[in-house]
């Protein structure tokens, strides 16, 4: 997966939030957007609505990337394929509510406490919740997403 590319396309996206918000607001409307299509993700997986999970994975994958250009973060989302193979190897998940509860706790303290080490965090529980509990490839995320947030026009990846 080219967090890269993806970052690119990423920044050219806007929110309903985010749209009419002060500049000194924008971090808060992006967290505010983060968590609530977090929980709409969460919502389909757990109401077992399997045609939603890849969308969904991908707008939530956004709202990450454009906290992290917004933050000045992106180089620490940036995912080797070490780091790939090494989350794709973790063990399903017994119990995602955990993994959910947590991921908004991280985000709250990369927040309110301007913590990045929270984020990435929150970020690798999140690539991790995509790879394994819900089965997607590296691939099939980065071109999904793609297809979804199309980079700039002219730009081939």
């Amino acid at each position: 997966m080219d967090v890269k590319k993806m970052l690119d396309s990423a920044r050219l996206q806007t929110g309903l939030l985010v749209e009419n918000t002060p500049i000194s607001k924008r971090p808060a409307a992006l967290f505010c957007e983060l968590n609530l299509d977090l929980a709409v993700l969460f919502n389909a997986y757990f109401e077992q609505k399997p045609a939603a999970f890849l969308p969904d994975f991908c707008k939530v994958t956004a709202l990450f990337l454009r906290i992290a250009n917004e933050k000045k973060w992106t180089y620490l989302l940036l995912l080797p394929d070490e780091k790939l193979t090494y989350l794709e190897q973790k063990p399903v998940s017994r119990f995602v509510a955990d993994d959910y509860l947590i991921m908004q706790k991280l985000l709250n303290n990369s927040y309110f406490e301007r913590r990045s080490a929270a984020f990435v965090h929150a970020w690798h529980i999140f690539v991790k919740f995509g790879l394994v509990d819900l089965g997607f490839s590296a691939a099939e995320i980065q071109t999904a997403f793609l297809e979804i947030f199309p980079p700039a026009s002219g730009e081939q990846f």
